[in-house]
């Protein structure tokens, strides 16, 4: 499996991934949180999936990175994946 292919498996894994856990997490916040009571249900599902896409993308893409690295490579990236 080439490098790419790996990467962009990972990368929609991840962004099922973060769907499901943006679902989930807007699932959890009900009806009676007053904060995003000004838009929709479904923009309110919306944002929350696109944090949720984001996030796991990120991670996804992070881990691609740190697979093809040398030890040094892999501690600048996860330093830079913290920041």
């Amino acid at each position: 499996m080439s490098r790419r292919v790996l990467v962009r498996t990972v990368s929609v894994a991840a962004l099922g991934a973060g769907a499901a856990i943006g679902w989930v997490s807007w699932r959890r916040l009900g009806d009676g949180d007053r904060a995003l009571s000004h838009t929709s249900r479904f923009s309110r599902n919306a944002r929350l999936a696109r944090l949720g896409a984001r996030t796991g993308t990120s991670l996804a893409v992070h881990r691609a990175r740190r697979v093809f690295a040398d030890a040094e490579r892999r501690e600048e990236l996860d330093t830079e994946f913290e920041l």
